[in-house]
């Protein structure tokens, strides 16, 4: 095995990429009582939708991004 697999394999891992199926099967049970009900998947937010569209621009993936900065150090 090459390094750079073991290095991917552990990163998946890590974030929760894998093995989580039994949180994903609890999430879709959640998610799908929420949806016969009529109530909002996520809950509600007392923000406008513009804040809640650029905190999740600014958030999404945010976590994958921090290598890009170390080339600029």
């Amino acid at each position: 095995m090459s390094e750079n697999y073991e290095s991917y394999a552990l990163l998946v891992r890590f974030w929760g990429w894998s093995e989580n199926k039994r949180e994903e099967e609890k999430d879709l049970k959640e998610l799908s009582q929420l949806a016969k009900e009529g109530k909002p998947l996520y809950g509600t937010s007392p923000q406008p939708a513009w804040v809640q569209t650029a905190a999740s621009a600014n958030s999404q993936w945010s976590q994958l991004k921090f290598c890009e900065h170390q080339r600029f150090l």
